[in-house]
């Protein structure tokens, strides 16, 4: 049982290195800043998405399911990236940041071929 405990424990820790192109052997103490920044604070980079927020599968209006899904994964990974910036300083929340800056690259590509309008 308590190997059963352990697996379920490293199942996210697993996705998010599956989302973030990382794996544990890349990741070694130079990736961590261990000055005052590991303590939390800084400032946040800004948004590089271009959807709008009417872009969004919870408006209500037509919209195009795919962008607005991906415009949405987008908005969730930033909103993930603000937070471990207050966690873990700027330096501690850049894989965040690479996955926000996946994700917002395929929205904002998505978005400036099919906009928000929807395809039916």
């Amino acid at each position: 049982m308590p190997n059963f405990k352990t697996a379920l424990c490293l199942v996210p820790i697993v996705f998010l290195a599956a989302c973030t192109d990382s794996s544990f052997d890349s990741l070694s103490d130079s990736d961590y800043d261990t000055g005052g920044s590991s303590s939390g604070g800084g400032t946040p980079k800004s948004s590089i998405l271009q959807c709008p927020s009417s872009c969004t599968t919870t408006s209500g209006a037509p919209v195009n399911i795919q962008v607005a899904s991906h415009c949405d994964a987008a908005r969730s990974y930033y909103n993930e990236y603000k937070l471990a910036v207050q966690q873990y300083g700027t330096a501690g929340a850049e894989q965040y940041w690479d996955a926000y800056e996946q994700t917002a690259d395929l929205a904002n590509e998505m978005y400036s071929s099919f906009g928000c309008k929807a395809d039916y």
